[in-house]
C-alpha cells in the first residue's frame, strides 16, 4: 500500500468518527481547492457526516457553476464560537481539513477558526518540509488535490461499504484537475489524472464543455480592460527572460477588476518567447500587495515565493506581502532573479 492511500485511509478513518466537520480551501480559493473541497463535503454528507466548507471570501463567479459552491459559507466575523455555532450547529468542531493548503495561514482569515476545532487534518499537493498536524496527506507528485481527493473516496467507500461517487463529485474533480493541470497539458499532469478522468467521464457522462468554458474561457468586460493594461506594462530584464508587471490599486480599481479577472495574465506573460520568470504584482489595499509568479523549467518559482512567506509549485506559485510599496517588491524581485540566472542556478537550486 501507497505512503498516499495509508494516510487518506487514516483521514478518512478518523472523518467517520466525526460528527462535524470543516472543510478550509485555501484563501483566493481557485478551481482546484474548491472541486475538491466542495467534493470532499458531499462525500462525508453521503455518509452521515455533518460537513461544511469554509472560505474567507465569497466564491467568485467563474466558479458557481460547481455543484454545491453556492453552499460555501463566507466567514467575515470576530467570534469563532458563535460563527461556529451558527454553521455546524456547536462551539466546536470535531475536525477540520485543510484543503490545497498544509498551514494556517493559507487559509486566510479564517485560520482563527481552526482554534475552535478539536483536530486538524491536511489533504494537499504541495511540497512542504514538513506537516505537523497528526492526520495528514501531502503528495507533490500528485497532480492536483482533486486528484487526492479522488483516491480519499475510494477510501471512504471501501471503509464504509458505500457507494459515494456521483455526477456532481464528478464534475467538482474533474474541474479541480483540469484547473490545476491547465486542460491536462501542465508538466504536473499525470498518467493517475487522465485515469481518474477517463472512469469518471464513462460512468457520469458530465458536461466538460461546461467545465472548460468557466474555468478557461468565460470573459468579462473587467477581464478584458486588466489584461490590457497588464500587457502594456510589462518590464522586461536580463534580456528579457524576466518579465515583470505591477498593477496599481487605480488601475484595478478603473477597470472594476477583482482577484479572478487578473487570474491567467502571469501565464500569458510566461508564455512570451524568451521569457524564463513572470511575475504579476498588484495592490489589493494600502499595505497589502500579491504577488504571482509562473516559470520554465529552469526557474523554481515556489523557492522565491517562499522568500516571502508564500508558496506554491516548481512552476506556479505566489505570495502575499504587507507594509511594502510594488514598486519596492518589484525592485526586490527583478534583483533576486538576476542573481540567481547570473549565478547559474536559475532559480532552482
Amino acid at each position: 500500500m501507497t505512503t498516499r492511500k495509508i494516510e487518506l485511509e487514516k483521514i478518512a478513518l478518523r472523518t467517520l468518527k466525526a460528527e462535524r466537520i470543516a472543510v478550509f480551501p485555501h484563501t483566493g480559493a481557485d478551481g482546484d481547492c474548491l472541486g475538491a473541497g466542495s467534493a470532499l463535503r458531499e462525500a462525508l454528507t453521503s455518509v452521515g457526516v455533518y460537513a461544511t466548507v469554509v472560505v474567507d471570501a465569497p466564491v467568485v463567479s467563474r466558479y458557481k457553476f460547481l455543484p454545491f459552491s453556492d453552499e460555501a459559507v463566507v466567514y467575515n466575523e470576530d467570534d469563532p464560537q458563535g460563527f461556529m455555532r451558527s454553521v455546524v450547529g456547536s462551539d466546536t468542531a470535531d475536525l477540520a481539513i485543510l484543503v490545497d493548503c498544509s498551514i494556517p495561514e493559507r487559509i486566510g482569515n479564517c485560520s482563527v477558526l481552526l482554534d475552535v476545532c478539536d483536530e486538524r487534518a491536511v489533504i494537499d499537493h504541495h511540497f512542504s518540509e514538513t506537516c505537523s498536524v497528526k492526520f495528514c496527506c501531502i503528495d507533490d507528485q500528485a497532480s492536483s488535490t482533486g486528484e487526492l481527493i479522488f483516491d480519499f473516496i475510494e477510501s471512504l467507500e471501501v471503509l464504509t461499504g458505500k457507494k459515494i461517487f456521483s455526477r456532481s463529485i464528478a464534475v467538482n474533480i474533474l474541474a479541480a484537475i483540469y484547473f490545476d493541470t491547465g486542460g491536462l497539458r501542465y508538466s504536473n499532469t499525470t498518467s493517475k489524472a487522465f485515469d481518474i478522468c477517463g472512469r469518471l467521464f464513462r460512468e457520469f457522462s458530465p458536461d466538460l464543455r461546461e467545465i472548460v468554458y468557466n474555468i478557461f474561457e468565460k470573459t468579462s468586460k473587467s477581464k478584458i480592460c486588466i489584461q490590457s493594461k497588464a500587457f502594456s506594462l510589462i518590464e522586461y530584464y536580463e534580456n528579457s527572460r524576466i518579465a515583470v508587471c505591477k498593477l496599481t490599486g487605480p488601475m484595478i480599481s478603473e477597470c472594476g477588476a477583482d482577484d479572478d479577472d487578473m487570474d491567467g495574465i502571469c501565464t500569458s506573460i510566461k508564455n512570451v518567447e524568451g521569457v524564463e520568470v513572470a511575475f504579476v504584482l498588484r495592490e489589493r489595499n494600502e499595505n497589502e500587495v500579491r504577488g504571482n509568479i509562473r516559470s520554465s523549467e529552469l526557474f523554481d518559482a515556489s523557492k522565491l515565493a517562499s522568500s516571502f512567506g508564500g508558496g506554491g509549485h516548481r512552476r506556479a506559485a505566489g505570495f502575499t506581502v504587507t507594509n511594502m510599496s510594488i514598486e519596492e517588491i518589484g525592485r526586490i524581485i527583478v534583483t533576486m532573479s538576476i542573481e540567481k540566472i547570473r549565478s547559474g542556478q536559475d532559480g532552482s537550486k
